[in-house]
């Protein structure tokens, strides 16, 4: 195994199964950029040979079997998420088919990239017993950021979340409370 071109190595991938693959232009600036490329969560160093991007065809195949592994893992993961089967323990994060779930204690923060990318939605609390939503409340201050700038993105208000089925829940102290 030797070098093969960059266009090489994203049509490869991409016949791969349910791949997600940009434009090849896409893959051509940020190897420009940054001298690697992503193939599903792998990067890859790329070099020019001949006036041609090129990656390891070796590196390659180890990115796409990862990624394939990695597809599998998020397959098998929304399956059992969709069966009330969670994966982990408090503070682990997982990957889902559009999506993705954080556990935190009793409950878990669960989002949609869809819903995300279109701001209509950074996600729900979910009670682990019931698997139904929580209800939260927003009784902590304002970090800097968001009072000077903006939403800082990590719901810094959030000070309680709360199952009103199970009763369970769980505060949060502000950020910067020691």
């Amino acid at each position: 195994m030797g070098l093969i071109s960059l266009r090489d190595a994203i049509d490869r991938w991409q016949r791969e199964e349910r791949a997600p693959v940009n434009a090849y232009e896409w893959y051509r600036r940020d190897a420009h950029r940054s001298g690697t490329v992503f193939i599903g969560k792998t990067s890859i160093a790329v070099s020019k040979s001949g006036g041609t991007w090129c990656v390891e065809e070796a590196e390659l195949d180890r990115a796409v079997a990862a990624d394939r592994r990695r597809r599998v893992d998020v397959r098998r993961i929304t399956t059992d998420y969709k069966s009330g089967i969670l994966h982990g323990h408090d503070g682990d994060t997982f990957e889902t088919e559009g999506g993705g779930y954080r556990r935190r204690d009793p409950f878990h923060f669960a989002w949609s990239d869809y819903e995300a990318g279109r701001k209509r939605s950074d996600g729900t609390w979910y009670c682990n017993r019931c698997m139904r939503p929580a209800s939260t409340e927003h009784d902590n201050p304002e970090c800097h950021r968001c009072s000077d700038w903006g939403s800082c993105g990590t719901d810094c208000t959030l000070s309680r979340v709360l199952c009103p089925t199970c009763g369970t829940g769980f505060s949060v102290a502000p950020l910067g409370a020691v």
